[in-house]
Formats: structure tokens, C-alpha cells, sequence
């Protein structure tokens, strides 16, 4: 499954990567259930920013997508910021 962060009037990346750390840790803790049965998940993101150049929700879509694949060809459980010049 995939799913979509937004994150609004973020001043500086250093927060949106705080974030996907954060994002990481608790999708990677392990999930008991019953007591009996532990669910191990992990979590691959992509980051990707508009910055100064106009709002465009398909690139900034196809950035955070082309990074978070990077990850999984790299492991998994971490995140990759998009080159804002890809797509």
C-alpha cells in the first residue's frame, strides 16, 4: 500500500525528514496482537518539495514516488529526498 503525507508551510526539509524518521520508527516498532502473533511492517518514503517554483501536485507526486523506490532498492526502512530536477 502506498499513502500520501501532506505537509503545509513546512520553512526548512530538515523538518519534513524529522518527520519521516519519526513516520519510520513507529511503523518499523514491532505490533503484537493477542499476545501471541508479532507483525513486523516497514516503511520506504519518498520526499519531494514545491519550494519557490509553482505548486505542481503531479510532479511533486511523481518526485516523492521515483525517491521512494530508490529506498526500496536500498534497503527499506529509511527515506530519500527527491532531486527537485527528476521528472
Amino acid at each position: 500500500d502506498e499513502f500520501i503525507v501532506l505537509l503545509k508551510d513546512l520553512t526548512h526539509q530538515d523538518k519534513a525528514e524529522a518527520i519521516a524518521t519519526k513516520i519510520i520508527a513507529q511503523a518499523t516498532a514491532p505490533l503484537i496482537i493477542n499476545e501471541r502473533v508479532t507483525v513486523h511492517i516497514g516503511a520506504s518514503i519518498g520526499i519531494s518539495s514545491s519550494g519557490p517554483q509553482a505548486f505542481d501536485v503531479d510532479r511533486l507526486l511523481r518526485q516523492a514516488d521515483g525517491a521512494m523506490y530508490q529506498v526500496k532498492q536500498h534497503g527499506r526502512n529509511a527515506y530519500r529526498v527527491a532531486d527537485p530536477s527528476s521528472v
